[in-house]
Order: C-alpha cells, then structure tokens, then sequence
C-alpha cells in the first residue's frame, strides 16, 4: 500500500530486536547456545565477524573461527550428521562439511587429512579429519597449525562460540 508522505504509515514495521533474533536462530537450529562439545582442544586465535586485518589495512568479516592447535590432532565432528562435503575448498585447505538437518550445518576447514567421506553419517564425537595449517595468506595465523570452524543455519553464518561449550 502506498503512503504518502505527508500521511504517517498507520501500520509501521518495526524493527527486529537483537534477542529475537537469536532466539529465532536457536529454534531453527533446535540447539541450545553453549551445548556442542569444541571439535579439538585449542586456543581461539580469530573471532567471527568483523576483524581489521593490519597486512591488508582494511576490515574483514569472518563468517568462522580459527582454533590454534598442534597439527595432527584429531578433528571431532560436534553433533551427528550427514558428510555433505569432503576435499579441497578455495582458501580453506581441505575441508569437510556436515548437514545436521533443518538447515544446520557445521564446516571443518584447514584439515591435514579427512578421516571421512561424502554420503557418511557421522555421530558427534567421530572423528573426521586432523588438524592442519592455516592456508590463508593474510589471516591471522597464517602458516601455523589451526582448525577453521563454522556454524551454519542455511546460508546464514552463526557465531560457533555461541553454541560451543564454555571458552
């Protein structure tokens, strides 16, 4: 319906407050914040979203997080699901991706090795690959063994930490 602007809108769209959101998100993922066991034991060393990267002298958004860990070390998937995805995947090395169903999927990057492989249902807790190196040339932790972590609801990036138990 139009309105013009002289005559206010009676019916105006208000805007989504943050706590709706996330709670919205949590329903679609049926999860509960602070309820995944990590996939390795190591020390976040890039945080989701918006982060200035001094090498480029600009912002970057991060969709993931980067776990520092030694490499080799076993790669844990954090809730059953089915492998969607296993191989090599642009900047991220080699990768895995999990579907967990209702549009939840988690993706395990910078892997050494895969441990697993497409069509596989996994449990939480199985391993899937091992760690590897950061293989992005301007990040943080480039060159040092790392795991990338996401958390997916479709198409939309989640913060992991939100749903990874305690820090």
């Amino acid at each position: 319906m139009f309105f013009p602007a002289t005559i206010p809108n009676p019916n105006p769209i208000k805007p989504l407050i943050t706590h709706e959101i996330i709670i919205k998100t949590k329903d679609a993922l049926n999860i509960a914040k602070k309820s995944l066991p990590w996939p390795l034991n190591g020390q976040v060393i890039s945080r989701f979203g918006k982060e200035y990267n001094q090498q480029l002298k600009t912002w970057i958004f991060r969709d993931g997080i980067k776990i520092a860990a030694f490499a080799g070390t076993p790669v844990k998937a954090v809730e059953g699901g089915k492998v969607i995805f296993a191989g090599a995947f642009r900047s991220y090395g080699q990768v895995v991706i999990v579907d967990h169903g209702h549009g939840f999927f988690t993706i395990y990057g910078f892997l050494r090795d895969i441990k697993t492989y497409v069509g596989q249902v996994v449990k939480a807790g199985d391993i899937i690959g091992t760690c590897g190196y950061d293989t992005q040339g301007t990040a943080m932790g480039q060159g040092k063994s790392a795991l990338y972590f996401e958390v997916r609801s479709g198409t939309q990036a989640l913060d992991p930490l939100i749903y990874l138990k305690g820090n």
